[in-house]
């Protein structure tokens, strides 16, 4: 029997397409506790005389799952002296912006009182606690009373609306359903065992852990500590951010839980600056889709990432939006819904889309964004096409004009419309329009890799003749490499070939040229920021480059505005203390050099630059 189309699920689709980006490890299914099970175990917690290992419990499942920051008590049982059974306590922002479970920010700087009960007659219980925490008048802002017995939800509002009334304090009851729910969802079992000693296997039990989890457990952990760790960054939030969406997306190929997935997303939302914003959106939201099948989640990342990009003047950042609204076209079709209300919305999505992608395929001052715009149209066109059987051969036709014209543009990614034509065999039968269009992709396949295999050999030689002080012949194999590697597939090696074509130009004293090559290779760089939201780390050694060739020009005014530029991406990049304590040395040089060409400049022509002799 063939299965609903409803039914079909995202996350299977591209784990069998893409089986890379989940994880690895092998597993064996096998028995273990379900939620009656669990629930009946807490009901009977008082026949065992396990109240203080249920306070244990109660305290460690809240640190995971509301705040970290927890006191633990170590007075006699109900509350101790203190009146309360675990409290928060005060936590620096600079540390809390990096917690990743339960509510960081709240928990840090608010002060919450906890009380625990495993008592039946739950209701006198948290009537006398509450009580009992109001009078030390410590100034709680919130009040959490964690029970196993089971409460309604009328009964819950009724007690919390009364002591919120009568004390003036936000209190909150979490039940014996809101600890199944959180242990069985977020898996938190190993608190069970350790906490009330119960002695249960797993849902899943990790036999072997493959080469990419491996790997990503590594990475993992890595980037944890270097988290943790204060001094680490010196102030870079901007790289903190970007390791806070990179233990996001190591946490998702493991296969880890939803709430520590969503959590490190949160952390690294917190801290995100500028343009990173977008991207980690644009993460999250492909997580949802792809991941854990949630359209009403991806749909409302969707309209948050549009607030952002659909005003851009940068058409990489539209694309995110046109990559998200093709995955959320296949759930449109699937579910095929007739509620009008969806229907609409959808509607007014896909026209917003269109309209911010047609103006910049009308912009064609700046040609590879027009090209670009113009291809992720005809993405959406296609996705229509491919749906109802109609206008492909039009279609066709016109990507293949788009990949006429964008043949020799440096910055358009011919590479991903070549895998994008390479799959629409997958769904095209007998259509000559494809076949003219595959045809000419395959050529320009095969000369692309062809140039770029020359060219990354023309790239090495160039390097050795450098070195060995050939100038004139480094410089003819650089310029040869450029010729050649120019393509979007081989920016790295175009950027190399450009910084050998400079070094070898300053080398035989031809400054203006060197300094022409130096100014299109931090173009490549920077303007990767645009696409990505990155900055490329090469950036750093250009612009230093840079900076003494205007120097040996005499050019100070343009000398002093990279500088400018180099304390700008500075705080981006994730330099090492060696690092920063070169790149300063460096820069004291170009100040005591910029110092001598100051006292070595003649009275008479101060008066150029504006100044007055003293």
């Amino acid at each position: 029997m063939s299965k609903d189309k409803s039914q079909i699920s995202h996350r299977d689709f591209m784990r069998a397409r893409r089986p890379e980006l989940y994880s690895d490890t092998l597993k064996v299914e096998v028995t273990s506790m379900d939620r009656d099970q669990f629930e009946y175990y807490l009901d009977t917690l008082t026949q065992r005389k396990q109240e203080i290992s249920f306070e244990h419990f109660a305290r460690a499942l809240a640190e995971k799952e509301l705040c970290p920051n927890l006191i633990p008590q170590t007075g006699p049982t109900g509350g101790g002296d203190s009146k309360v059974d675990t409290e928060t306590y005060p936590v620096s922002s600079e540390i809390a912006e990096r917690w990743y479970e339960g509510s960081a920010q709240k928990g840090a700087s608010e002060r919450w009182a906890f009380a625990i009960s495993a008592k039946k007659a739950w209701k006198p219980k948290i009537k006398s606690d509450v009580q009992k925490i109001i009078e030390t008048e410590r100034s709680y802002s919130l009040i959490y009373f964690i029970t196993n017995q089971p409460v309604r939800d009328k009964d819950r509002g009724e007690i919390e609306d009364e002591l919120r009334t009568k004390y003036g304090v936000d209190v909150r009851i979490l039940d014996r359903t809101w600890i199944v729910e959180k242990v069985t969802t977020n898996r938190r079992w190993n608190i069970v065992q350790q906490t009330l000693g119960l002695q249960l296997p797993r849902v899943e039990t990790n036999v072997l852990p493959g080469p990419l989890d491996s790997e990503r457990l590594r990475d993992l952990k890595e980037l944890d500590a270097q988290i943790e760790n204060g001094e680490y960054y010196n102030g870079t939030v901007y790289q903190l951010a970007d390791d806070c969406l990179q233990t996001a997306l190591l946490a998702r190929g493991l296969g880890r839980t939803r709430a520590e997935i969503d959590g490190r997303f949160d952390r690294a939302m917190r801290l995100a600056e500028g343009r990173q914003l977008q991207r980690i959106l644009y993460q999250r939201a492909w997580t949802a889709i792809w991941w854990f099948d949630d359209y009403v989640e991806a749909y409302r990342i969707y309209d948050d990432i549009a607030q952002i990009a659909i005003s851009s003047e940068w058409v990489w950042e539209v694309e995110d939006m046109v990559n998200l609204w093709l995955a959320l076209a296949i759930r449109q079709y699937l579910d095929n819904s007739d509620d009008s209300r969806i229907v609409t919305q959808w509607a007014a999505r896909t026209v917003s889309l269109r309209a911010a992608l047609q103006r910049h395929a009308n912009d064609i001052s700046r040609l590879t964004n027009s090209l670009w715009a113009r291809t992720l149209l005809l993405m959406m066109d296609l996705s229509e096409a491919v749906k109802y059987k109609e206008r492909l051969p039009d279609i066709f036709r016109s990507f293949k004009q788009t990949l006429e014209e964008a043949r020799n543009q440096i910055e358009y990614p011919v590479g991903a419309l070549i895998r994008l034509v390479r799959e629409f065999g997958d769904v095209v039968e007998d259509e000559d329009s494809y076949e003219e269009l595959l045809e000419m992709v395959i050529a320009l396949q095969s000369e692309r890799t062809g140039n770029g295999e020359e060219g990354a050999m023309r790239l090495e030689r160039g390097s050795q003749k450098l070195k060995a002080g050939k100038i004139n012949e480094a410089i003819d194999q650089f310029a040869k490499a450029q010729m050649l590697l120019a393509q979007e597939e081989r920016r790295e090696e175009f950027i190399a070939a450009l910084a050998g074509t400079a070094l070898g130009y300053e080398s035989a004293g031809l400054l203006w040229a060197s300094r022409a090559n130096l100014l299109v290779a931090l173009d490549r760089c920077l303007y990767l920021y645009f696409k990505s939201g990155k900055i490329d780390p090469r950036a750093l050694p250009l612009l230093r480059k840079a900076i003494w060739v205007e120097i040996q020009l005499g050019r100070i005014p343009y000398a002093l505005c990279w500088m400018e530029w180099l304390q700008l991406i500075i705080p981006v990049l994730n330099l090492s203390e060696s690092q920063r304590e070169s790149l300063n040395k460096e820069i004291e040089s170009i100040d005591q050099v910029l110092g001598i060409l100051v006292l070595r400049t003649k009275h008479s022509d101060w008066t150029q630059f504006g100044l007055h002799p003293l």
